[in-house]
């Protein structure tokens, strides 16, 4: 119960990945070609310029740009960012410089045409699904329903809608029975919100009620192998936690408001550096944070004080605010762009994209990193056919400077923002940490207030209200 089976193997997935990788790297490299007015660069001695660590660009004023200041002094995870952006650069400039070199060599013409049909095959199913999405009302739209199209353009043979509403219907079932053993109002948002939260922190008996019989409910958890999604990006998905009831911090909060759409309820998604989580609103306006990596409530100043959230980020509602109807909507957006990217490289159509979640957000940081990424290659590509030029001679070549002036503004345009990236080793201790006594307490005095909040309520019949985004 509550498991369907993939329709493609990953066996079959992982012995074709070595020539879609092929394939995926050599339109990335076309399709970077569209973005220069130079030929382009073999990349034979580019080197990437990092302030800080190149001794002599560190006097230079190109790379002394005006940053915002944080909560930390000296907040060292400015820089980080711009390395960040760089080596996600170079990543993209190596597979260009391994496909200019020998495409001829290892795909034979027979191959090269399977995979150029296949390429046109998934643009075609990403452009399919984006005109779905772009046909959805960004402040009144279903979050289960985009996050299937943004999932399952990703699967050469993905399940069905049908078959993935229904997964999330049946934890929406198990809530309606979790309330009524208690006496709980469904009609009332804490409640509901206090139902869903008992998949996270425990097993619950759910009744089949064709069958007859009771089935035990598995706690939906944490997944620490492949949190981010490096060796395979469907790990994100909210199918893959469908069906292995664990998760991370990006499908774990997603499949709560998918639940909480099927029961009526309203929450809220909120960000910090690198993690999502739900935030949700009582009957009495208390603004409540639930960690879905653990099935624990946390305080906003437990939040303020481990997660690197700057001041900046606080000012611009960066972190720590729900999301509007529109911002999750760009962030839906955002996910199916890095599909997109990994998958098919950068072309045009990932441009497109990028614009329609820019008119929509123009905040959103998937789309300004992105932006980042190809301005930082651009320069790369403009060095390159300048000659390499010195930092201190780079006013003497109009298309350099324009390229330099064009990526120092989407970083800048980042930092101000607010946003941080949390180091991989920083972010897995954070986890842990959320284990300690100090935040098993502050767990149990919100959850006691929850509690206290639905005694009182269990003998009248509020209306279901939730705290509009401002």
């Amino acid at each position: 119960m509550f498991k369907y089976h993939p329709q493609t193997s990953s066996d079959t997935r992982h012995a074709t990945r070595a020539y879609r990788l092929l394939f995926i790297t050599f339109f990335a490299g076309c399709a970077l070609a569209s973005f220069s007015q130079v030929p382009i660069p073999q990349f034979k001695s580019f080197q990437p310029i990092e302030p800080g660590k190149n001794p002599q660009f560190q006097s230079s004023p190109l790379f002394q740009p005006q940053r915002l200041s944080s909560l930390l002094p000296n907040d060292p995870y400015v820089q980080q960012n711009a390395r960040i952006l760089q080596q996600a650069a170079m990543n993209a400039a190596q597979n260009n410089r391994e496909m200019q070199r020998a495409p001829d060599n290892y795909i034979a013409d027979d191959e090269r045409r399977v995979w150029e049909n296949y390429y046109r095959y998934k643009s075609g199913r990403y452009q399919q699904h984006l005109g779905e999405l772009l046909s959805m009302n960004p402040d009144d739209f279903s979050i289960t329903r985009a996050i299937y199209l943004v999932e399952s353009a990703w699967y050469d043979k993905p399940p069905t809608f049908e078959a993935f509403e229904k997964e999330i219907q049946l934890y929406a079932d198990a809530v309606k029975q979790i309330l009524k053993r208690e006496g709980l109002d469904i009609q009332n948002n804490g409640a509901v919100n206090y139902g869903i939260q008992k998949l996270y922190k425990q097993d619950n008996p759910w009744h089949d009620r064709q069958s007859g019989k009771t089935y035990k409910i598995e706690k939906l958890g944490y997944d620490f192998n492949d949190p981010m999604g490096d060796s395979d990006w469907s790990n994100m998905f909210v199918d893959k936690l469908l069906r292995k009831r664990a998760g991370q911090c990006h499908s774990l909060p997603l499949l709560y408001l998918c639940i909480i759409e099927q029961l009526g309820g309203k929450a809220y998604l909120s960000l910090s550096p690198n993690h999502s989580f739900i935030q949700y609103f009582g009957s009495n306006g208390k603004r409540y944070n639930f960690e879905t990596t653990n099935g624990n409530h946390v305080t906003e100043s437990w939040l303020l004080q481990s997660t690197f959230v700057s001041a900046a980020a606080l000012a611009n509602k960066t972190y720590l605010d729900t999301l509007s109807g529109k911002q999750l909507y760009a962030r839906m957006l955002g996910d199916l762009l890095l599909g997109y990217r990994k998958q098919l490289g950068y072309d045009r159509v990932g441009d497109m994209l990028v614009q329609k979640i820019q008119s929509v957000d123009a905040d959103n940081m998937t789309a300004l990193m992105d932006q980042a990424t190809i301005a930082h290659i651009m320069l790369g590509m403009q060095l390159e056919a300048s000659g390499n030029p010195l930092p201190e001679q780079w006013n003497n070549y109009p298309g350099v400077m324009a390229a330099y002036n064009r990526r120092q503004g989407l970083y800048q345009k980042i930092d101000a923002t607010g946003h941080q990236e949390m180091p991989p080793e920083i972010y897995q201790q954070w986890l842990q940490s959320m284990q300690q006594e100090e935040q098993r307490q502050q767990d149990k005095a919100e959850y006691e207030k929850l509690l206290k909040e639905l005694n009182r309520l269990k003998n009248i019949k509020p209306s279901l209200k939730s705290k509009p985004k401002q």
